[in-house]
């Protein structure tokens, strides 16, 4: 597993032995940023006033798992992301990887669990403008995890929601949320929210 794009292409990521991580796969990874770079304005995925989905933003990286889909943001010039994941092997491996492409100025881990995160510090500029999602697939987490990180001031009242879930797995928009698009790519479909 590696960096795809941006500052750190190429660069290798620890991903932790055996089947507790599931990363997003490359190929999958560098079709989302493309759709992020581009923003996709005929798909309505860029937020009304907002320049660049990625560029300069403050993401959050939630099941981070070993922090790909964060990392490879921060990479193609995200300015910040945040981090939430509660098991120990895919911290070991986030922080691993942090480190090796030392990012730890632009990053914040969170180790704890998406349904019920702490309060976001609104002075602190916690609310995050993209969201990036990669739940356990067929467990039904995504939609209370947005729920929950909505709740507890996590995103902002722009904010594009990425979920990736399995291909034959539908998730449900929010309330207060509507699907704006969804992308098959082999055995993953990636969707898309925004605030309605």
């Amino acid at each position: 597993m590696r960096i795809v794009g941006g500052k750190h292409r190429g660069r290798s990521l620890t991903c932790p032995t055996g089947k507790t991580a599931r990363p997003t796969l490359d190929r999958t990874r560098e079709s989302l940023f493309n759709i992020l770079l581009q923003g996709d304005v005929s798909k309505g995925l860029l937020p009304q006033g907002t320049k660049s989905l990625l560029i300069g933003q403050h993401i959050l990286d939630v099941f981070a798992g070993t922090g790909a889909l964060g990392l490879e943001a921060l990479s193609r010039g995200a300015q910040k992301v945040t981090f939430i994941e509660k098991a120990p092997d895919s911290l070991a491996a986030l922080r691993d990887n942090i480190k090796n492409l030392k990012e730890q100025q632009s990053t914040q881990i969170i180790q704890g669990d998406a349904l019920t995160p702490p309060k976001a510090r609104p002075k602190t500029g916690d609310a995050c403008s993209l969201v990036l999602m990669d739940a356990p697939y067929n467990q039904d987490l995504t939609e209370p995890a947005i729920t929950a990180l909505d709740k507890a001031g996590w995103i902002t009242k722009t904010a594009l929601i990425v979920a990736e879930c399995d291909a034959k797995e539908n998730i449900t928009a929010p309330p207060d949320f509507e699907e704006v698009d969804n992308r098959k790519y082999g055995k993953a479909r990636i969707f898309f929210f925004l605030r309605t």
